[in-house]
């Protein structure tokens, strides 16, 4: 398996700035980690980037008119991008919520009235999203989240590179073209055309 300074590497080689079987220094490929991470940001809120979609389930009290989902938030996980689907249960039977923008949310007149909840407005905040649910849960449900997750980043140049099948190529010659600048370069139109 691939590392990221194998990957920062090997992008470093397509753009000529180091030759084959070449080590680059420590410092080049810490750079180079950090435009990759910026890179899957940058492709992870185009969102036709993302190769999975997750299913988490959480706990929806009574009176918890408003939850937040992220790295800090009442839902401690990764913060969704975008939340495809989501459900309650009751029971043995679950429902289908309605996620809805903030003009739909907004025209409802009585935000406070309790009752199994229909519909959710989803508040894409940083670093913790939040949760806006109405009517707001007369009791304890089952929540189910079917959300869209950012790309993982990696914090060392020595994380596995942990991708599907195609990715660690995209990321390679991308980030040939990414970094190419810093060298004062210019990625080949070869390297250019496979990024792409």
């Amino acid at each position: 398996m691939s590392t990221i300074r194998d990957l920062t590497e090997g992008s470093m080689r397509l753009i000529e700035e180091i030759g084959a079987g070449e080590v680059a220094e420590a410092s080049a490929c810490e750079d180079a980690r950090t435009a990759l991470c910026a890179m899957i940001g940058s492709w992870s809120i185009q969102g036709d980037l993302i190769y999975t979609e997750t299913t988490e389930t959480f706990t929806l009290s009574s009176g918890n008119r408003t939850r937040t989902i992220g790295p800090t938030g009442n839902y401690a996980t990764t913060r969704p991008i975008n939340i495809s689907k989501a459900t309650i249960t009751q029971g043995n039977v679950s429902y289908d919520l309605r996620i809805v923008g903030m003009s739909e949310y907004a025209i409802i007149s009585d935000k406070l009235e309790s009752d199994m909840p229909e519909m959710v407005y989803y508040d894409a905040n940083f670093p913790d999203a939040t949760l806006t649910f109405w009517p707001v849960p007369d009791q304890t449900y089952t929540l189910t989240l079917y959300c869209e997750k950012p790309l993982s980043e990696y914090s060392s140049i020595n994380d596995t590179l942990t991708v599907p099948p195609g990715y660690e190529r995209a990321f390679r010659f991308n980030l040939a073209c990414e970094i190419a600048p810093e060298y004062g370069k210019q990625a080949s139109a070869q390297v250019m055309k496979v990024a792409i």
